[in-house]
């Protein structure tokens, strides 16, 4: 039985590596100019994000500080001129063409198997996670942080991410490059923030369950839980000897996707979190809400926004830009379409636009900032954006698990790489505060000061 498990499991994934061999082979088509129209069908299957959560939802996904200064250093000196980069065809690597799977592999693997079965002196893997341990090894391999597998009971979790409303403890969170899973910061007003939750903790354990080479989504998903229910997370913090527990009282966490207020007598302020299913419905209404209060000037902020889904970073671009070309996207076979804007005359596409931005927004944030920066419609200020400019899609299994790859890469509407480059602000200012809009936000403050003196 096992036997049939193992061999059905690497069928399958033979199979998925083929048709990916073939679609590679094919020959490329020309480019695709597609208009978009203002209304567009909203799906979950493709995504332009890097993925962070707010231990109960994705808002966005920030990186240490080693890997920021790399990527600060490696964008400042680029000069933006188009670069027109194709999104390079994968290979065969050492192990040999993809799908080329003999009956001697499938024998190997089934040694190893029956070595374990006969001789191994401990508790065998089940059914489900010999699959999903095989499923896992192969998204390992592509090397691809952003591709990933989500178990059948992780996939609910996923599904919420894009809706704002959660239950859970509440502070956006991430993975350092030594593996350990660590809070950016808690959201100001929620059960994190009440418990002392402090930026940078590590977190060690949840309910005494070592997390330490988890994923992301599996971390996520175990420190959530019903609003009432408590939580224990053992807490490493620098400059304190020993780790620490912290209970938290988990609840209802409303995040909003947009935040927006009046600065002075006529400069609004929005934040946009996430660009996610709600994203352009209010959005819309907050500027139109401003401008009735006499808004003339906006500072649009997408610090920590860490993408979301295509279709709404569409709809947003929509609601700043006049007809014009959004994004050039390029697949693994070399196809290339151009997503085009409608010209619908939409209220914010007038308004003078300042656009806030640091190494923690990503994807579909730098997606709009580098139309933003191409067609002069915004003044940008803050720091070199993250670098995420890639595409992926999720694939759903038979048995209702899913996986994530990477199937595109997308350029700015001039054909500039934004992948491992960024998009570099008009203006440099470092200091990103833990509380966006506050009395020690000094992007913030230059961006007033811009508007009102014009440099």
């Amino acid at each position: 039985m096992r036997k049939q498990i193992i061999l059905s499991t690497i069928v399958g994934l033979i199979l998925i590596m083929m048709v990916a061999a073939c679609a590679q082979s094919a020959p490329a088509t020309e480019t695709q100019i597609v208009e978009v129209p203002v209304t567009v069908e909203v799906t979950r299957e493709v995504i332009v994000t890097r993925e962070v959560f707010v231990d109960s939802g994705m808002v966005d996904e920030v990186t240490d500080s080693a890997e920021s200064d790399s990527s600060t250093d490696a964008a400042a000196n680029l000069d933006p001129t188009p670069i027109p980069t194709p999104f390079p065809t994968a290979t065969p690597t050492e192990y040999g063409e993809r799908g080329d799977f003999t009956e001697e592999d499938l024998a190997l693997l089934y040694e190893v198997w029956d070595i374990v079965e006969s001789q191994y002196y401990g508790n065998l893997p089940t059914d489900k996670a010999l699959r999903e341990a095989i499923i896992e090894a192969v998204i390992d391999e592509l090397g691809d942080r952003f591709a990933d597998y989500y178990p059948e009971d992780v996939v609910d979790f996923i599904d919420s991410r894009m809706t704002g409303d959660f239950e859970g403890i509440g502070a956006y969170v991430d993975t350092n490059d030594d593996g350990f899973f660590y809070i950016v910061r808690p959201i100001p007003g929620t059960p994190a923030e009440a418990a002392g939750i402090e930026p940078d903790d590590i977190v060690l354990k949840v309910d005494g369950r070592d997390v330490f080479g988890m994923t992301q989504d599996e971390i996520v998903a175990i420190v959530r839980g019903p609003a009432g229910e408590a939580v224990i997370l053992t807490i490493y913090r620098e400059g304190v000897e020993e780790p620490f527990d912290v209970t938290i009282v988990r609840a209802r966490v409303e995040i909003p996707v947009v935040i927006a207020e009046m600065r002075n007598d006529n400069i609004a302020y929005v934040q946009l979190s996430s660009f996610n299913q709600l994203s352009r419905m209010q959005l819309e209404d907050a500027i139109n809400a401003l401008i009735d209060q006499g808004a003339q000037y906006l500072i649009l902020d997408l610090r920590y926004n860490g993408g979301g889904l295509l279709s709404s970073a569409i709809e947003v671009g929509d609601l700043f830009l006049p007809k014009s070309d959004l994004v050039i996207i390029r697949d693994s076979a070399g196809n290339e379409e151009v997503l085009r804007l409608p010209n619908t005359g939409d209220i914010a596409e007038e308004i003078p636009i300042v656009l806030l931005v640091n190494e923690a927004s990503a994807s579909a944030s730098e997606l709009l900032a580098a139309a933003f920066r191409d067609y002069e419609r915004a003044t940008i200020i803050g720091t070199v954006t993250f670098g995420k400019g890639s595409v992926q899609t999720i694939y759903t299994l038979s048995d209702g698990s899913e996986m994530k790859v990477t199937t595109a890469r997308f350029y700015s509407p001039n054909d500039i790489v934004i992948n491992e480059v960024g998009v570099t602000p008009d203006i440099i200012i470092d200091g990103t505060p833990v509380e966006l809009g506050g009395e020690d936000d000094v992007q913030l403050q230059r961006a007033i000061e811009y508007i009102e003196t014009g440099q």
